[in-house]
Order: C-alpha cells, then structure tokens, then sequence
C-alpha cells in the first residue's frame, strides 16, 4: 500500500491544463442552460434519502422477501449516473461477510488504504466493485471520495487523465489513484466553493462529456478527431446483416473495410489494443508480430438483426478467446459486460484455489 500512496502523491499537479479547460468550458455550458442545477437538485435530494441506510446493518437488512433490500437501494441511481444494483442478485457471500465489508469500508476514522483493503484479492466479495464501493465511500464522505465507474474511465481517458497503474495494484489501489486526480481535478477546476458536492458535481460533468459535441470541443487538442465526431463516424459505417445471392446460396453481409477501418480507429486510441473484456494485448504479449492485433465482435448476432448501418457502437473489441466465448454464451445474455463479470469470478476462484494448494504440504512423488 505505501508504493500506491507513493504513486498517489505524484499524481498531485500533474493534470493537465487541457483538461482542466475542457472541465471548465463544460461547467459553464450546463450552468447556462440549468442543466446542472436540475441536476444538482436531483443528486441532494437522492443523497439525502440515502444516508440514514450507511451502517452495516441498514444495508444488509432484508425487506419485502428481498435480501439486502439496503444496499440496492443505495446502488439504484445513488444520486449519480451509476446503477449497480443489478448485481445484487449476484452476489453469493453471507450477509454477515457483507455487512462486515460495509462497516469496514464506511469506517470514516480509519485511513483510506485500511478500509479499501477489504477490496483486495481473497477479501473481496464478487460483483461488489469499484461501482458499488466508490457509491458507499461518497455517499458517507462526499467531499473526500468520487465515484469510478464507466463514463467516469471513459471520460478519463479521452482527456488523457487515466493514471497507469503500478503492478500488482487491486481495485481499491487503483481507486486510490483515480481519486486523487478527481479531487485535483475539481480543486483546479474550482468546485470547492460546492460545498460536499464539487465531486458529485465533477462526477455530472464527466458524465457530460460523454456526449458527442461536447468530446469533440473537449478533444480536438489532441491533433486527431475524437472518438465520438459525427463526421468521422460517418466514414467509418456500412450496410451490414442483410442476405445478398451467392450462387444458389443466401450470404450475410459483412463489411471488412468497416472492420478493418475501426481497428484501425482503435488502435490510435488505445495503442496497446487490450481486450474490452479480459485486458489481454496481442502486442504485450507477442511484441511486434502481435502489434495492430484485435478481433472485433458485433454485440448484436448479424443473423438475427436484420439489414441495417452498422457503427463503431455495435462492435466489441476483443481478443481471441473472449470472442470465442460470447459465440458459445446463450444469445441472451451475449454482452461483455456479463462475460467480463464471469472472468473476474474465475480469476479469483482461480487465485484462492491456487493460494491453497501452495499451503499444502508437499506430497513424496511414487
């Protein structure tokens, strides 16, 4: 934990200045047309209703035949745009693990690293992540943690803000990292006169910038067309998932120059091309003959769709093996979000089976 505050500590001063300005020309676009206020008043009233659930054993209640009735109440909308009570139904651990995880993590008194340990490795409960315990963390100190989920990443990334993390770093020393550049962030943008809302605030802006007009104001710094230009987009869009005549025969209709176009996309945004799903890179693991390398999976089964344009929202990109398993999942349920859920399972069951062979005592071979 200390090489992560290390790494914390350096983040300090080390947002960009681009940044800072996109945040800024944002903040004073939403104030002007009220959309933050509305916006604000939404999350304090939300924020308020919460708050007499934070204890452990508020959130693990049952209610109305529902288990930990609490905290889905807290993760549905929990005066922000994250949803996770979704994953609720998921999670498998006793309500006594549970709501020693909450009291834990909710432990104001204690320092930030002690209370995320719980985050870490075997101590985590499945399905319980970064969604769910940076909602807890704000919602109990909202001027001192911020939420990280998906628009958040998003929004990080496209400004050039998303931290590399040190090897070996957990969810919650990962969050660490985020965190401190979220409160940099709204001190330099200058939320702080938002009294226990300049992260809640900082947090609806981010969320802002995932719109196409404001990304590509925000972005055209960078020398390049954003990932969400209009105009760019049109290029990079084809006529997919009809039948054409092939002979006796009826083909689908795929398009290998929008394919190839996207991956190409792809690779100017994210150099090292990682699997959306797994976070496994052809080019880290083979260097050059990996290089450019990704397979890219339409999230809606071409046979079954219809003839219609296709775009760079309709795709995954994936590796190899996850590509190979979304064809085998039900179709119902055929969407990276489940199967990047199903990984994370396995590698922890993986990690703690294996922590537990090491402890056995060596067996004399025959």
């Amino acid at each position: 934990m200390a090489r992560i505050l290390e790494a914390v500590c350096m983040v300090f001063d080390m947002v960009s200045r681009e940044a800072i300005e996109a945040i800024k020309q944002l903040l004073r676009q939403s104030q002007r047309s009220g959309r933050l206020a509305k916006d604000r008043a939404w999350r304090r009233k939300r924020r308020s209703e919460l708050r007499p659930l934070l204890s452990g054993g508020r959130l693990t209640q049952s209610r109305d035949g529902q288990p930990l009735a609490g905290l889905r109440e807290v993760l549905r909308n929990p005066g922000g745009p994250s949803d996770s009570s979704r994953i609720i139904g998921r999670v498998r651990s006793s309500p006594a693990k549970i709501k020693k995880w909450c009291e834990q993590l909710l432990d104001s008194t204690a320092d930030p690293g002690e209370r995320l340990a719980i985050t870490q490795d075997g101590r985590s409960i499945p399905h319980l992540g970064r969604n769910a315990f940076s909602v807890l963390l704000h919602l109990k100190e909202p001027d001192r943690f911020g939420f990280l989920n998906e628009p958040v990443e998003t929004a990080l990334r496209d400004l050039g803000e998303w931290p590399r993390f040190p090897r070996g770093s957990g969810p919650g020393d990962k969050y660490l990292q985020v965190n401190a550049i979220l409160n940099e962030l709204a001190e330099r943008v200058g939320l702080n006169r938002f009294k226990n809302e300049k992260l809640a605030i900082l947090d609806q802006l981010l969320w802002y910038f995932q719109d196409t007009e404001q990304r590509i104001t925000a972005v055209k710094r960078k020398g390049r067309l954003p990932p969400g230009d209009p105009d760019k987009d049109a290029e990079l869009a084809a006529i997919e998932g009809g039948k054409r005549e092939l002979g006796p025969h009826l083909k689908t209709e795929r398009s290998s120059k929008l394919v190839a176009g996207l991956k190409s996309r792809r690779g100017q945004e994210y150099p090292n091309l990682e699997c959306e799903i797994c976070g496994f890179s052809f080019l880290l693991a083979y260097g050059e003959t990996g290089q450019g390398f990704i397979e890219a999976h339409h999230q809606e089964l071409l046979s079954k769709r219809g003839r219609r344009r296709s775009t760079k929202g309709d795709f995954d990109f994936v590796c190899s093996n996850c590509h190979r398993m979304l064809h085998r999942m039900d179709p119902r349920e055929m969407n990276k979000v489940r199967l990047r859920e199903i990984v994370a399972d396995n590698r922890l069951e993986a990690r703690t089976a294996n922590d537990r062979w090491w402890r056995q005592p060596a067996r004399p071979h025959r």
